[in-house]
């Protein structure tokens, strides 16, 4: 690739009022330093060098150096204004820590050292000169630290490698031991590598988003994202959790509550903005080169890497977690529970990833670069979550404040009408114009931090009225932004600061609770109407306290009812009943309107059959008095429902493929006349399979007594259940096991092998819901 300046990261803001894909970028701004270094002593053995706030080189340049060439290019504004420091570049015979035996050292342990600590305020580019003696033809060297508080290596942001002269330049922030290694016929069979990072597991819950404190017309936060999420799963996984709601606050299904973790994104990002303020990212590896980094890298740590892109003209990063089959397996944090993936080959580079069309409208994805996790020590983000589980003790966004009505220290209040309910506050810090309050009540999960907007107030001030308060508890989400349009986001392009509070609702002594009974659009008289003083929403202890019978116009009232839970349903008369159990909670009279029913009996697909016919025949029990029919078929992934009207006859074949997955289906009967009356179905589900079978594998594959082995699989339908048979070296079986499916069609389990379990090897295979058996994979008890 060609060099590039990363200078933004995207972020993708889905609006929910039109179907339009918005992007916003996070600001790195660009820009180089120079200088002399001054003083350079050189021997074999070590090369010393000073420097100051200007910049300058230090390198090592006696001849009978096995180290010859090795320099440090510290940019102007690495050293604090007014400082000098002193760099030793010396080397080391051996490696500072063990490798596997597939891995080759390529270069001599380069020690650097500096006065005053290991840090730069800006990351240096250093170069070092490496041989190929033991790498085979292709292969390339990638550059690695040893981190000393984690006795672990690290890899590093490789800038060139230079194939002519034998030399690889890297960027670091901070000193260390540095070493060079390849992984010995790497590019002659690529091999499969899987870290065992997962998005909607190790991932952050909360999605990218943009905030007040990016200038860019696009924000984000992605490179701070990516590389905290590394960071968390390589040092915190084991010992606290999965990182996916690790900091969640209020709803734990909600991340627009989020605050803390808004908090964590943010910082983790300054932290980086920082450092590579100025800094060009001018990598300049081709992409055979890059995905030979991420792969070598990925095997010889066990890490998740980071991959940055070029989208048109801004950039975004991702972590790679993943390579097989000639794809690599990403997190995208605008996608944070979606296994997004590319294409790459040593011959084709980078191409088809999977997301694209999400971005469409910012350009082409090029320009593949591999980042690492080198412009920060590790001990960075330990700080990070160390403040993260404590709670910040001040803001970096602002602060909002409720005037009136008066608010408790639980941000609660209590208001004795349900209509016109008034918000005053303020925005700390808010001056001018171009500042909005979005607020929400009782918002849906799948709106995020969308909703009304409302201007603040040059002084900071802002007031709104709730025309209605649904219910007896509602809960009042405000958010502030610098950008109009974050109304209709999902996920916000300016976010600026949050305040959720709870509004409850003084409740008189007694409410009515009545409705009308109809079939289809006609009242139904004669209908009896059971109340339980219970919370049911089924048949089982159904204790019911009053009862009434439907009037000419179909209604029924129940009265003096205190304020709590009730459950009603409908009793059977003649043909009309009705399925349902009514749960409602009553804090104020009530309407509540209900329906009877006539059953038409599906007849196929049955309920819960697994189908692989692609457009399936759908047939019903016709009714005498039906003279048209309408199809419903849902998909459970997707709204709205296909509909497929003026059916005349009892069976149907639709005429589009199926995709993978569960459907419901039901149909309507109608009759003509001066009214239509719907005569519903009751709905049944079934599941399409093209008859592509789930896939399972585990790691590690051996080992003694007392290992632990993580087994995961893909492919199954979602939200269901896969069940585990586990076959001993003698034939026999264990009893199986039954795993849960999550909404993206996979599990992960461990599995601690018992101290007295017999050597040997055993094999495992998963069955889905819908029967499909995944291929086995056996493991071996040393």
């Amino acid at each position: 690739m060609t060099g590039w300046i990363l200078r933004n990261c995207v972020r993708l803001a889905l609006l929910i009022i039109v179907a339009v894909v918005s992007v916003a970028v996070m600001g790195c701004s660009g820009g180089d330093g120079g200088g002399d270094g001054g003083g350079t002593t050189n021997d074999t053995s070590r090369t010393i060098g000073a420097v100051g706030s200007n910049g300058g080189t230090i390198e090592v340049t006696d001849p009978n150096s096995p180290i010859k060439g090795a320099r440090v290019i510290v940019p102007q504004g690495a050293v604090a204004s007014g400082e000098t420091v002193t760099i030793t570049i010396a080397y080391e015979d051996h490696l500072p820590g063990a490798v596997t035996a597939e891995t080759v050292s390529a270069s001599k342990t380069i020690v650097l050292t500096k006065d005053g600590g290991s840090s730069f305020q800006k990351p240096v580019d250093v170069t070092i000169p490496y041989t190929d003696t033991e790498m085979e033809s292709g292969d390339i060297p990638t550059v690695f630290y040893w981190d000393p508080s984690y006795n672990q290596y690290m890899a590093v942001a490789v800038k060139s490698i230079d194939t002519v002269n034998k030399t690889i330049t890297f960027r670091t922030s901070h000193f260390s031991k540095f070493v060079a290694l390849s992984i010995r016929g790497l590019t002659s069979s690529l091999p499969k590598v899987d870290t065992g990072f997962r998005p909607g597991i190790d991932s952050f819950s909360h999605p990218n988003f943009g905030s007040y404190l990016q200038d860019a017309e696009h924000t984000g936060y992605c490179l701070g994202m990516a590389d905290y999420a590394e960071w968390y799963y390589v040092f915190k996984k084991s010992s606290e959790g999965k990182l996916y709601k690790q900091y969640n606050d209020g709803d734990e299904e909600y991340w627009a509550d989020d605050v803390t973790v808004r908090e964590l994104i943010i910082r983790a990002h300054l932290k980086w903005s920082e450092i590579l303020a100025g800094v060009s990212s001018d990598i300049t590896i081709s992409d055979a080169q890059t995905g030979c980094a991420l792969i070598t890298a990925m095997k010889i740590t066990g890490h998740p890497q980071t991959l940055t892109m070029k989208i048109g003209k801004v950039g975004h990063g991702v972590t790679v977690y993943k390579y097989d089959s000639e794809k690599f397996y990403i997190y995208d944090n605008n996608f944070p529970e979606t296994e997004v993936t590319v294409d790459w080959s040593l011959t084709d580079g980078f191409s088809n990833y999977s997301e694209a069309a999400q971005y469409k409208n910012l350009g082409k994805i090029t320009d593949f670069a591999f980042d690492a996790l080198s412009w920060a020590e590790p001990t960075t983000f330990e700080e990070l979550h160390n403040h993260a589980k404590k709670g910040w003790s001040t803001s970096k966004f602002k602060t909002i404040s409720v005037t009136s009505p008066s608010i408790d220290v639980t941000n609660s209040t209590t208001v004795t009408s349900t209509s016109n309910v008034t918000i005053t506050g303020n925005v700390d810090g808010v001056t001018g114009t171009g500042a909005y309050i979005v607020y929400s009540v009782n918002a849906a999960k799948k709106n995020g931090l969308s909703g009304e907007l409302v201007p603040v107030g040059a002084d900071g001030s802002f007031s709104f009225t709730i025309p209605s308060l649904p219910s007896s508890s509602n809960t009042v989400m405000m958010m502030a932004t610098k950008d109009s349009d974050d109304y209709r986001r999902t996920v916000p392009n300016g976010y600026a600061g949050f305040k959720k509070i709870t509004i409850n609702v003084a409740a008189p002594s007694f409410y009515t609770l009545s409705g009308i009974v109809t079939y289809g659009t006609r009242p139904m008289q004669g209908m009896e109407v059971q109340l339980a003083g219970e919370e049911c929403l089924g048949p089982s202890d159904w204790n019911p306290i009053a009862t009434d019978t439907t009037s000419a116009d179909g209604r029924y009232t129940f009265t003096n009812l205190e304020q709590g839970k009730y459950c009603m349903r409908i009793l059977p008369s003649g043909p009309y009943h009705s399925h349902l159990y009514h749960g409602v909670n009553l804090y104020r009279d009530t309407v509540w309107p209900m329906y009877v029913e006539k059953d038409i009996t599906v007849l196929s697909p049955a309920d819960g059959a697994t189908i692989t016919e692609a457009r399936p025949q759908f047939c019903w029990q016709g009714l005498p008095e039906a003279d048209s029919y309408v199809l419903h078929l849902i998909y459970w992934a997707t709204t709205p429902q296909n509909i497929y009207e003026n059916i005349t006859g009892t069976c149907y074949t639709v005429n589009q493929d199926l995709q993978d997955g569960w459907y419901s289906w039901e149909v309507v009967a109608y009759q003509s006349g001066s009214t239509i009356d719907p005569i519903i179905a009751q709905s049944h589900t079934f599941f399409f399979t093209h008859g592509f079978p789930p896939e399972i594998a585990m790691a590690p594959t051996q080992g003694p007594p007392g290992t632990t082995f993580t087994e995961w699989g893909t492919g199954f339908p979602p939200n269901t259940t896969a069940t585990l048979y586990f076959r001993k070296p003698d034939g026999s079986m264990y009893d199986p096991q039954t795993v849960a499916i999550d909404a993206g069609g996979h599990f992960e389990i461990q599995y601690t092998a018992p101290m007295d379990k017999p050597s040997g090897t055993y094999t495992w295979w998963a069955v889905s819901a819908g029967g499909l058996k995944s291929n086995e994979v056996s493991y071996v008890i040393q």
